[in-house]
């Protein structure tokens, strides 16, 4: 993918259709029928068996009391993980097969959530709604990251936490698919990869996130499924340790000022 594909800014209509056609997660997945239990259950597997830094992460945002917004949820994955960890928890995607998915899954689980359609450059709540904020690996694919960042920031309490990941610019990742010519959500064509995938900076979140009184960063995830077999030789640990310093995704808590 070209430097000018990270920074270029497609029509949310092209977003939502790529995500509409690629719900998150389904690479996971084997002949399981979308929308079982067998299926949420391989995808919840194997979401947190490679991103093992998630479930800390969403401990993190668990601690908060009152209202919690996931933008980006998907199939819901993440988003029940929270409502069983008793967040207060409203949660919007872009797309309809993806809601559609998350309130099928929070059904068989006999969990509660405000499921939404929305989009999280135009976010449908009154300003300082939120005590949380939790976006994983979905803002960098929107059509402009900035004005999702300032929704964000807008919809949060003075004090709140926005909890975010982000693609990271100097990452083993990046470089290895820069090099090889490969898009990062698909195995197919990279032309028919996600309209937009960003990656970032420490300087580059700085400037993004300077609305925010206070910034923490830290680095996770050298890589996981799609290094196969590789990823299955590599100790955790070892994938833990050198992701602190080459890790793909930018873990970061931003508070807003009160």
């Amino acid at each position: 993918m070209s430097d000018h594909q990270e920074q270029s800014h497609p029509s949310l209509a092209s977003v939502r259709k790529f995500w509409e056609e690629n719900v998150c997660g389904e690479h996971y997945i084997g002949n399981e029928v979308p929308g079982t239990p067998q299926y949420f259950d391989r995808v919840t597997k194997e979401r947190y068996r490679w991103h093992y830094h998630l479930p800390p992460f969403l401990d993190e945002v668990a601690r908060h009391r009152g209202r919690v917004l996931e933008i980006g949820c998907g199939m819901g994955i993440d988003a029940t993980e929270l409502a069983r960890r008793g967040v207060e928890l409203t949660a919007i995607d872009l797309t309809e097969a993806g809601i559609s998915l998350a309130r099928k899954n929070f059904a068989r689980l006999d969990l509660e959530a405000d499921l939404l359609q929305g989009n999280a450059e135009e976010l449908d709540f009154a300003t300082s709604t939120f005590d949380a904020v939790y976006s994983f690996g979905v803002l960098h694919h929107t059509s402009s990251t900035e004005q999702a960042i300032s929704e964000v920031h807008r919809v949060l309490k003075p004090g709140g936490t926005a909890y975010l990941m982000l693609y990271s610019k100097h990452s083993l990742n990046h470089w290895v698919h820069q090099a090889l010519g490969k898009g990062y959500e698909t195995s197919k064509d990279p032309e028919d990869d996600a309209p937009v995938s960003r990656c970032y900076s420490k300087r580059d979140l700085g400037r993004l996130l300077q609305s925010f009184s206070s910034v923490h960063l830290r680095k996770r995830y050298l890589f996981g499924a799609g290094y196969r077999p590789l990823a299955y030789l590599v100790p955790s640990q070892l994938n833990d340790l050198v992701g602190r310093v080459l890790g793909w995704h930018w873990l970061v808590v931003a508070v807003k000022s009160r």
